[in-house]
């Protein structure tokens, strides 16, 4: 399922590594479709596409740690220490004496904003592959 248009994220436990994997398995899918129009050598076409597919993962990296830096630091701050550190809740309210659904609440608008840097990129890229 695309995380662009998924409406409930609450069930995804690390966004960054689902983000990275539906990347990397969406660039699979399009190189495979790309790839199967043209005739090409297949051991070529394999390195052609795993040269591809870290290019781009490498690219979608970038974006989203651009995007997570353009986040407000108290939200940046929070999506930063449960999704990349793993760190819980509990010892980020034992931190910083905020109220959970404080937290909460600007993880929440965090992840709505980098959905939608991300959703802006990926609509870019496609207005670009078609010009």
């Amino acid at each position: 399922m695309n995380l662009l248009y998924k409406t409930d994220i609450a069930g995804i436990s690390n966004l960054t590594s689902y983000v990275y994997t539906s990347i990397a398995n969406g660039a699979k899918d399009h190189f495979k479709k790309r790839n199967r129009e043209t005739l090409v050598d297949e051991s070529l076409e394999e390195e052609t596409q795993a040269l591809e597919e870290k290019v781009l993962v490498g690219e979608l990296k970038q974006v989203i740690m651009d995007a997570i830096e353009q986040l407000e630091p108290k939200q940046r701050f929070v999506f930063v220490e449960t999704e990349m550190k793993g760190r819980s809740y509990d010892e980020l309210v034992q931190e910083t004496g905020e109220k959970l659904g404080t937290l909460l609440s600007r993880k929440n608008r965090a992840i709505k904003k980098l959905r939608k840097m991300i959703e802006e990129y990926i609509n870019e890229e496609k207005n670009n592959e078609k010009i």
